[in-house]
Order: structure tokens, then C-alpha cells, then sequence
């Protein structure tokens, strides 16, 4: 009970305690008063929204977008790996921006077997100490065989409440016939 006598104020202090991400209330908070002015009762809504672990991961100093198709591929992000002849590392790093811990899952690659993970950090957990967060280092590795066009899927599996699978599209461009052109004018 909260009490204000004539001419003063009152504080009603409401604190948020969620006890999961996402969206929660509202909730109704009704105010009795007796005050001379005929308005015995304010009602009013809150709600708010928690949140817990939420997964961040870029390359290159810029951002991988969850749900990432080929059409989005950028060689800005790291995940379009351009015409290559020999090898080539992509590192992505996964990154916590939320308040909870962010565990990690089974991390795996489908579609072309010329890409392959090279650093897997699965069932790590990416904590927030002291307020700043630490990352884990995806690293993807593009082998070009034969030629054209090679994608990928990279799936993260995490406990973001909205992003969870983590996914994203890789692609390169295998040029063997470079590759072999290299060889011979190399011997």
C-alpha cells in the first residue's frame, strides 16, 4: 500500500523480472485512491519485453544475417568466397549481444563438400563478462574442385528464443582449369 497525504506524492515503483525472452504481459495495474476529485480508481496497462542470449555473427568486421540466402552472399561479410584456384579461410565470428549466456549447439555445413569447417566452436558458451561480450570463431574453409559455381549452408543450432536455427548461405566459384594452367606454368 502506498500512501499520499494532501499537497504530496507517491512513488509506485513496478520492476520487470521476465522469466523468458520474448514479449510478456500486459498486465493490469489499478490504482485506488480516495482522493476529493471523484477518481477512486487509475487502471493502467505495462508490459515489456525480455530478453536473453541473442546471436550476433559477422565477418569482417560486418554482419552475417540469420536466414542469409545466395542472393545475399557478399564478399564485404565473408560469405561469397569469390572465383578461386586453391584454398580459402572465411572466419565468423559469433558474438552475444543479449543478457543471458548464449549456448551453442551442433554447428554443421550442407550442400557443396568443397566448403568444410575448419574451426567448430559446438557447445560452446558465449558469456557476457563484466558487461562485455566475448565471441567464438566459426571458420570456414572454400577448396575449389572441378569448376563453377559451389554454396553451402551453414546452420548453427544456439538458444537465441528467435533465432534458432542460425542460418546462412556460402558460395565460391571453383576454376580448376585455372588452377591446372597454374600448375604447368609454375613447373
Amino acid at each position: 500500500m502506498v500512501a499520499a497525504t494532501g499537497g504530496t506524492t507517491a512513488v509506485l515503483d513496478i520492476q520487470f523480472s521476465p522469466g523468458a525472452a520474448g514479449l510478456r504481459g500486459p498486465a493490469t495495474v489499478t490504482v485506488v485512491s480516495d482522493d476529493d476529485f471523484g477518481n477512486s480508481t487509475f487502471t493502467f496497462a505495462v508490459q515489456g519485453t525480455g530478453v536473453g542470449p541473442d546471436i550476433n555473427i559477422q565477418s569482417n568486421g560486418n554482419p552475417v544475417v540469420d536466414g542469409a540466402l545466395l542472393a545475399d552472399t557478399s564478399v564485404a561479410n565473408g560469405t561469397d568466397f569469390g572465383t578461386r584456384t586453391s584454398n580459402t579461410n572465411a572466419n565468423f565470428f559469433i558474438g552475444n549481444t543479449g543478457t543471458a549466456d548464449l549456448n551453442l549447439g551442433n554447428i554443421s555445413l550442407s550442400g557443396s563438400s568443397q566448403f568444410t569447417i575448419t574451426s567448430n566452436p559446438s557447445n560452446d558458451i558465449i558469456s557476457l563478462f563484466g558487461g562485455a561480450n566475448v565471441s567464438a570463431t566459426l571458420q570456414i574453409t572454400f577448396n575449389p574442385v572441378g569448376t563453377g559455381q559451389q554454396t553451402a549452408t551453414a546452420t548453427i543450432l544456439n538458444d537465441d528464443p528467435d533465432e534458432n536455427p542460425y542460418t546462412f548461405v556460402v558460395e565460391g566459384v571453383a576454376d580448376a582449369a585455372d588452377r591446372k594452367s597454374t600448375r604447368l606454368n609454375s613447373s
